[in-house]
């Protein structure tokens, strides 16, 4: 995805999707921070044509950023 528009609607496919609406008591996720998140990776990924996933996990998400706390980038010929 590259519009805001675009990674909304990925965000919200994903199993946990209904979530960012709110659950229970919690209030709605703010997904502006996510979505920022998503557009600086994918700007990172057209740098480097041999990077084929990268796994954040977890990531944290406040009102105004969202930090990832650990990544993992695999590369083309990279042996997991």
């Amino acid at each position: 995805p590259t519009s805001a528009n675009e990674i909304d609607a990925a965000l919200r496919s994903l199993r946990i999707g209904p979530l960012f609406d709110g659950f229970r008591s919690e209030p709605p996720i703010p997904t502006a921070a996510i979505q920022f998140m998503v557009d600086r990776l994918t700007e990172v990924v057209s740098l480097d044509a041999t990077i084929h996933e990268i796994e954040l996990n977890p990531v944290l998400i406040t009102d105004e950023r969202a930090i990832a706390v650990d990544a993992i980038i695999h590369r083309e010929g990279d042996h997991v």
